[in-house]
């Protein structure tokens, strides 16, 4: 069984002009979620990396940036100071690079937002966690988890931050098994 699958681009990724909440993020999310709703879809929310705070999860505090992280100094918006590691360290080098090129400074601000609906109090919710993730490292993974008072299954990944691209099969058979499917994907 296929899915028909939405990609959305956040307006607070690469923004001539860093944004200071995450609402216009949450938009996109939402737009993307009625419209297939209203178009008669059954909707699977795959959320990644910062996708999954404008999504679902409590905001952090701007003030406590992780140190392999360069702030600017108007403190708007955030980059990595080491993107193979911190995003694609499982990836082979040149792959890595071809990504990094396309990352964008992300408006810092945003992580500060306060969440007005945590929509995975409502749904059935699976959390990946990756075990080699520098970008958010998996004790603090565990932490959102398990802090947010809610019954979320989760899955363990031998694998750096980008899952999706590191070891994309068994992301897929994970998604498929937690919306009830079995059986391997067929990428």
């Amino acid at each position: 069984m296929g899915y028909k699958t939405i990609s959305a681009s956040f307006p607070s990724v690469g923004a001539s002009a860093p944004l200071n909440d995450f609402q216009p993020d949450v938009a996109v999310v939402r737009t993307a979620i009625v419209s297939s709703v209203d178009a008669g879809s059954e909707v699977v929310l795959f959320v990644h990396g910062y996708g999954g705070f404008p999504s679902r999860v409590p905001s952090i505090n701007p003030e406590q940036g992780p140190s392999q992280y360069e702030v600017a100094e108007d403190g708007m918006e955030i980059m990595t100071f080491f993107p193979i590691t911190t995003f694609y360290n499982g990836l082979l080098r040149d792959a890595a690079e071809q990504h990094v090129a396309g990352l964008k400074r992300q408006s810092y601000q945003v992580f500060a937002s306060k969440l007005t609906y945590a929509a995975y109090r409502q749904v059935l919710t699976t959390s990946f966690y990756a075990e080699k993730d520098f970008a958010l490292p998996i004790q603090y993974q565990r932490m959102i988890v398990e802090g947010s008072g809610v019954n979320i299954a989760t899955e363990i990944f031998d694998s750096d931050h980008s899952v999706v691209l590191a070891i994309p099969e068994k992301i897929s058979d994970s998604i498929r098994g937690a919306v009830g499917e079995s059986g391997k994907s067929e990428m």
